[in-house]
């Protein structure tokens, strides 16, 4: 994955802000302090991971409602996607599109991201100064364990877990502690036990009472289901002499039944089927005579319309008064030309005199303009108006530019008479020194005081050893001397001699160290009584000052910016104004070209030359059209002319009866006989129409008869009958046979919940007696009269134990110890699950560092050496990891090996990161992410500084690394596409 760039809409100090990462794989960002560096880091990993609510409240902007932002990432998976995140919308989930235009959610990018979290990522990929500086605070016989700790999880916190975990454990359980929680719950557990197992001795009769409790509350359950049992049995017998009545019905609707056929033919709803048949056949039989008479009336009615149509000149008439609307129309559109042809010359005139320019209708009609030129007038129209309107801008511009110029010297000045002299900051910076002195002093004095302590523990156990030592030499010499002695064995004597000498030179030199020690730690450090001693309140003071000065520098360098800027723009103002003059005098230049080509425009403003040429064009227009509506009013004087003529002759050829003499009679003597020849033709049609439907009425009658009387001999043949009397027999007896059937299927259903089928059948094939019936009931109640004085003997007995149980347990003192007893218990059973748990997560945690060492150490330390030969230019060739007890152990050039706390606190740093790099290249070989660094080689001088990024440079071509830091002087050494600057221009609140 690699970062390539990232907009902030609203993040802490940063509003609206572009950062591009994609010039190099290997980028130092470079920023003043509190210019927004950790800010920034804070927004990627926001971007990346998401933010809780409480902590967006922090890095919410102070100069902007909006919080959020877009990242674009490449992904070799994928390609390029943006992670677009925002406060206020989702509730800070991210949405992120890629480039085939789909959106994806925070899972998906979660999925992408492999499933790390942030604090995966801190301590993998990301590494800073703080790194150190924790570690420095850790005692020196500790680093190694840190270190390993570090390599393991990829976080310093493992060693503080691991201690955490032992203690809990040995807080809740020691084998032969008495202190613990679950040790000290064992005690009084054991305690409750004794007294709970006096208690049970005087409650045995308790138990037997109980024991038969139970056995009577059985035996009345046991007497009760058999009196259920004979109820219903009398239930069943109850209701079986209810229904004999029924059975005897049953019976005989079935011998009804057998009386007649099994199956009788006749068609389904027969009778309302015939009659409904019959319904329909009467009234067509009716209407079938009433159309044939209808028939011969419509015939003689046609005859008589076709003779009188033939005598008349229909189609030759029509042709001579259909053109009569045309005659008509052209009248009309005459008279409209003419009253065109007098309004426009009226306007044509009106216009002229409106323009007053020195033209009139002649000129209009040799004018010609361009249909360019309405484009051209209105450009030179808005470059006009365009250089007025710029021209005054500027003016105004120039005038704020130089009041805000006015404005920054003053403040610059009133800035600069606030500053402190050089002997006022020296001063002050002498009392921030001497009061770190005098910390520092105080520090030495107590781990001095404490170092005594240890040395006096440490000198009791060094007396004891080696007088233990002494001891042991003596009374092994004394052995041998003895052995030597008895044996004649001078072999014996050496050894006693040796033995003695080795006792009496350990004794010598553990004095010697002793001494050597003590005189060491008599040197106490006192301080020097002429140091001046400055309070908190002093300091406090001065540091306040001279953060108040140093703001006031800022102040100045950024008014000093504004300065500069302003100037910059004043001059961009005046070189602006010198070109639009320029321009001025091109533009007149043009205007002058177009009044010599046209005269008229020379009394008219620029400003007007457009709507001149729409006035302009529209009189053209008028003029043109003016011309053609003469035209065409010759046309139609000549079209009248030629229908009169035409009509003439017409009346000429047809030698009609009393023929008119002007043309609106004849058209209307044509007119009339028009419209009797068509009145006659619909006529025909209609009787033609009627004769029609009345041919297919009479149709369609017929066959329905036919039809309807098929229906009925169907049903009669359906029924097996010949004529309809026969058919209502069939009827009735069908009938009588769903009846019988019904009567039997109701009495079957009544008793169907009381008797199976099979228990029905054979009630009706052989009904029982009712005095048999009455006889099993009478016996059955006696019997459920005996169980109940059973029942009620029992419930007796039983009410009685309970009364002797309720008095036993009147005395709680047993029951109470009881329920204690097993209140302790489950109190155990809590505190032993916890132990566990706390056991258990210590096994896993050792397990894992055991499986992370085989699977990881090799690797992490042969990449810890690589670097570290590096940092320190091959002083040191190889590191060793802990093995057992032993911490990390270095090998130098000349193979002599130091231990980490041997080590000066340098070196101990360059090892740190040399195995952090390590750690963190191993732990990403599956998963590329960029390296975020923060000024963590802020120890290291130039040369290491350098050997540093050479070792990142190398790095850089597999993964993406992002170094922010602080230090002006790393940044020359780097080339532009490296570095990228954090500027800018209003001053903010870093959050």
């Amino acid at each position: 994955m690699k970062l390539l760039q990232a907009t902030i809409y609203g993040f802490g100090k940063w509003v609206d802000y572009h950062i591009d990462f994609s010039k190099d794989s290997f980028l130092i960002i470079y920023g003043e302090n509190e210019s927004g560096k950790t800010t920034l880091q804070r927004f990627i990993l926001f971007m990346l991971f998401g933010m809780p609510p409480k902590q967006r409240r922090f890095y919410q902007p102070k100069t902007s409602s909006k919080m959020g932002g877009s990242l674009t990432v490449f992904d070799p998976e994928v390609g390029i996607y943006t992670i677009e995140r925002l406060a206020d919308t989702r509730n800070g989930v991210a949405i992120c599109h890629t480039a085939d235009g789909e959106e994806h959610d925070e899972n998906w990018l979660r999925d992408k991201l492999h499933g790390i979290d942030e604090k995966t990522y801190q301590a993998i990929f990301s590494f800073s100064a703080a790194d150190l500086s924790r570690l420095q605070d850790v005692k020196q016989e500790n680093i190694s364990e840190i270190l390993l700790g570090i390599g393991l999880t990829g976080s310093s916190k493992i060693h503080s877990i691991e201690k955490r975990l032992d203690q809990r454990i040995s807080d809740y359980f020691k084998p032969y502690g008495k202190n613990p929680v679950i040790n000290q719950q064992l005690v009084k557990l054991e305690q409750l036990h004794v007294q709970l197992h006096e208690l049970e001795n005087e409650e045995s009769t308790y138990r037997e009472k109980k024991n038969a409790i139970i056995e009577l509350e059985t035996d009345i359950e046991h007497v009760t289901q058999q009196m259920k049992e004979y109820k219903q049995a009398q239930y069943q017998l109850d209701k079986l002499m209810q229904a004999l009545p029924q059975v005897e019905a049953y019976k005989q609707y079935q011998l009804r039944l057998h009386e007649l056929p099994e199956e009788i033919p006749f068609p389904e709803e027969g009778i309302e089927r015939l009659e409904s048949l019959k319904d329909k056949w009467y009234p067509l039989k009716s209407e079938r005579n009433v159309l044939e008479r209808n028939r011969e009336k419509l015939i003689r009615e046609l005859k008589e319309l076709q003779n009188k149509n033939n005598d008349f000149p229909y189609e030759e008439a029509v042709a001579v008064c259909s053109k009569f609307a045309d005659h008509q129309k052209v009248k009309e559109n005459l008279f409209t030309i003419q009253e065109q042809i007098k309004t426009l010359d009226e306007g044509i005139n009106s216009g002229i005199t409106e323009l007053n320019v020195g033209l009139n209708k002649d000129d209009l009609a040799e004018l010609s303009l361009p249909f360019h030129l309405e484009k051209q007038w209105a450009d030179l129209k808005q470059t006009f108006e365009s250089l007025k309107q710029q021209l005054e801008v500027n003016k105004d511009s120039i005038q704020l530019q130089q009041a805000k110029q006015n404005r920054l010297e003053q403040e610059l000045q009133d800035i600069e008479l606030s500053l402190l002299k050089p002997e006022e900051r020296k001063e002050l910076e002498e009392v921030m020194e001497a009061y770190k002195e005098t910390k520092l002093l105080h520090a030495l004095q107590k781990e001095h005081i404490e170092k005594q302590k240890n040395w006096s523990k440490t000198r009791q156990q060094t007396n004891k050893r080696i007088g233990l030592f002494l001891s042991l030499s003596v009374f092994i010499g004394t052995f041998f001397g003895i052995l030597a002695f008895v044996l004649k064995d001078y072999v014996y004597v050496s050894i006693t001699a040796v033995s003695l000498l080795f006792g009496v030179t350990q004794w010598i030199y553990g004095k010697k160290s002793i001494h050597h020690m003590e005189v060491m730690l008599r040197q106490t450090i006192h301080p020097q009584s002429d140091n001046i001693v400055i309070t908190e309140d002093e300091r406090a003071k001065a540091a306040k000052i001279l953060e108040i000065n140093r703001e006031n520098l800022r102040d100045i360098e950024l008014l000093e910016d504004k300065l500069r800027d302003s100037d910059i723009t004043l001059n961009q103002l005046r070189e602006q104004k010198i070109l639009l003059e320029q321009r001025e005098l091109e533009l007149e230049k043009e205007i002058a070209n177009q009044r010599h080509i046209f005269t008229f425009l020379s009394h008219v403003e620029v400003v007007y030359w457009q709507e001149l040429f729409h006035s302009l064009s529209g009189l053209l227009k008028d003029v043109k059209q003016v011309n053609e509506l003469q035209i065409q009013e010759h046309e139609h004087n000549l079209e009248l002319e030629s229908y009169q003529e035409t009509i003439n002759r017409f009346f000429q050829r047809n030698h009609f009866e009393n023929t008119p003499r002007t043309l609106l009679a004849k058209l209307e003597f044509l007119e009339l006989g028009i419209e009797q020849y068509r009145q006659r033709e619909k006529q025909l049609h209609q009787t033609k129409q009627s004769l029609r439907e009345v041919e297919k009425q009479l149709n369609e009658i017929v066959m329905k008869c036919d039809t309807l009387e098929q229906e009925m001999n169907s049903l009669f043949m359906v029924a097996n009958v010949k004529d309809e009397e026969a058919y209502y027999l069939k009827a009735r007896e069908l009938k009588e046979q769903k009846e019988l059937v019904n009567h039997c299927e109701q009495i079957k259903a009544q008793y169907s919940s009381f008797f199976t089928k099979e228990r029905w059948e054979e009630i009706v094939a052989c009904p029982p007696k009712l005095s048999n019936i009455e006889l099993e009931v009478t016996e059955i109640l006696q019997e459920i009269q005996q169980l109940e004085e059973e029942r009620e003997k029992k419930r007796n007995q039983l009410a009685q134990l309970k009364l002797d149980i309720k008095r036993l347990e009147a005395s709680e003192t047993y029951s109470q110890m009881i329920h204690k007893f097993e209140q302790e218990k489950e109190k155990l059973r809590k505190l032993a699950r916890e132990w566990a748990i706390h056991k258990v997560a210590k096994e896993l945690l050792t397990e894992t560092k055991g499986n992370f060492r085989d699977k990881y150490l090799f690797k992490v330390m042969e990449k810890t050496t690589h670097f570290f030969q590096l940092l320190t230019n091959q002083v040191y060739i190889k590191v060793y990891p802990p093995v057992e007890d032993k911490p990390f152990v270095v090998e130098r050039v000349d193979h002599i090996r130091f231990q980490v706390q041997e080590l000066s606190q340098g070196t101990i740093n360059q090892l740190y990161v040399a195995l952090r790099l390590a750690i963190s290249l191993v732990m990403s070989e599956s998963l590329r992410m960029p390296f975020i660094m923060d000024d963590a080689f802020v120890h290291f001088d130039v040369v290491r500084y350098d050997r540093m990024i050479s070792i990142l440079n190398e790095i850089s071509k597999q993964h993406q690394i992002l170094l922010f830091t602080c230090k002006l002087d790393i940044t020359s050494r780097m080339d532009n596409k490296n570095l990228i600057r954090l500027t800018n221009t209003v001053p903010l609140v870093e959050n």
